[in-house]
């Protein structure tokens, strides 16, 4: 529950300061927002809960994966003021998921007498799972990866993050989230600072470390996010993430 709501506050926080951030230099002073007209992307037209599962098939999804498990998927839809996006999440079920049943049991005995530290997600899924997330991109291509902040400047993100979770969140929320909400928020936003560029995905692709890690990929005027839980490792899903990113785009 602290880490939903510190998430879902953080991703207010970045949209809300997106312009203003991607308007700044590498120095930190303020620059005017560059006005530039993008192609139209092909992925427009999967701009819709109706069709955004269309982006990957679960024919496409077993081959790329090789798998005979049956897919599971469903559509979601987002919307506000500033910005919309419709997303597809995909599933199935691990070759290997009586045996990870059987260790998470002995993994989670282990970590309650403490013999063992946190067990990652990625060892812990029960299933397979990728996510794709498609929204307008109102941008420059050169500002589409966020630009690196100093230590200074994301000292002051940090800062209004945590005034905005105050205003934001009720007394109960605060009771809930506790002080270990902005610890886990400052942990988001240093990972949000970390993005590593990726070379020959669309006209501009990074990952970020946020939410368990993400390729965000720009084509025309179309933001692709895919999110991955395939791979044993980040590694392994950064490639995963790659090869649905060229799948789609091709």
């Amino acid at each position: 529950m602290k880490k939903l709501l510190t998430v879902s506050i953080l991703s207010m926080f970045l949209i809300s300061c997106g312009d203003k951030e991607s308007s700044r230099s590498s120095s930190g002073e303020s620059s005017s927002p560059i006005e530039v007209k993008l192609k139209a992307s092909k992925l427009t037209k999967y701009m819709d809960k109706a069709s955004v599962c269309d982006l990957v098939s679960t024919d496409t999804t077993q081959k790329l994966f090789n798998t005979s498990k049956e897919i599971s998927f469903n559509a979601s839809g987002y919307a506000s003021k500033r910005s919309s996006s419709v997303t597809c999440n995909y599933s199935w079920e691990r070759a290997d998921v009586a045996e990870r049943k059987e260790k998470f049991m002995t993994y989670t005995i282990d970590q309650m007498q403490g013999k063992v530290e946190k067990i990652p997600m990625r060892k812990r899924a029960l299933e397979h799972n990728f996510s794709v997330r498609l929204e307008e991109y109102k941008g420059s291509p050169e500002q589409f990866m966020p630009a690196k902040l100093t230590e200074e400047q994301l000292q002051r993100q940090i800062a209004s993050a945590k005034e905005m979770a105050a205003k934001r969140l009720t007394d109960e929320q605060k009771k809930v989230a506790g002080n270990a909400a902005n610890s886990m928020m400052e942990k988001l936003l240093r990972q949000n600072n970390e993005n590593i560029k990726i070379d020959g995905v669309g006209d501009s692709a990074y990952w970020t470390a946020v939410g368990g890690g993400s390729l965000v990929v720009l084509s025309g005027d179309m933001k692709l996010s895919i999110s991955p839980m395939i791979g044993d490792d980040l590694e392994q899903d950064m490639e995963n993430a790659k090869n649905i990113a060229l799948l789609v785009l091709q």
